[in-house]
């Protein structure tokens, strides 16, 4: 006996226990049909395990972009020049570990050619207090994406619908 159908990709799920495949020779799918004609299946995802996949692809969205690299003007505040930083975790360790240091040193980074797109890259020599400011610079671009995760998990959270899920994106 079916008391309910869930829609999976490629068939159904009956009575959250047996999968049944869209074929129409097999003997349950034609159950299956019968059943429909007067009953409505479930979504293949419920809104709470839509809202889980939608943090999910914010945190990773999140992380692919800390990762990606960030500007700073700290090696030229005259002109003022930007640069572009790697942001591995690795990077990322790299940079406190030579602020920690306190003394002047050299940082891997690429000035931007004329389109604002970074050129190669290069160790180049930063003062301390221009290694702080590209920490800081590093430090305020995570600490936006940061918020701006949390920010779209809030609006997940509070959502209703599959439609208003699906007008939050990254």
């Amino acid at each position: 006996m079916i008391n309910t159908v869930k829609i999976k990709e490629n068939g159904y799920l009956i009575n959250d226990e047996m999968y049944v495949p869209n074929d129409s020779s097999n003997r349950h799918y034609q159950e299956v049909q019968e059943w429909l004609k007067t009953n409505t299946p479930e979504p293949e995802f419920s809104i709470e395990e839509l809202k889980l996949q939608k943090i999910s692809e914010i945190n990773s969205s999140c992380s692919k972009q800390i990762v990606s690299g960030f500007t700073s003007t700290a090696l030229d505040t005259a002109t003022p020049t930007t640069y572009h930083y790697q942001s591995e975790q690795i990077d990322q360790l790299n940079l406190i570990g030579l602020v920690s240091g306190g003394v002047d040193d050299v940082l891997k980074c690429s000035k931007d050619d004329s389109s604002g797109n970074p050129t190669t890259w290069n160790y180049e020599l930063h003062t301390i207090a221009q290694l702080t400011q590209v920490l800081n610079d590093g430090k305020a671009y995570k600490i936006n994406l940061l918020t701006k995760a949390a920010d779209l998990k809030a609006q997940v959270e509070a959502v209703a619908t599959q439609a208003e899920l699906d007008a939050i994106v990254w």
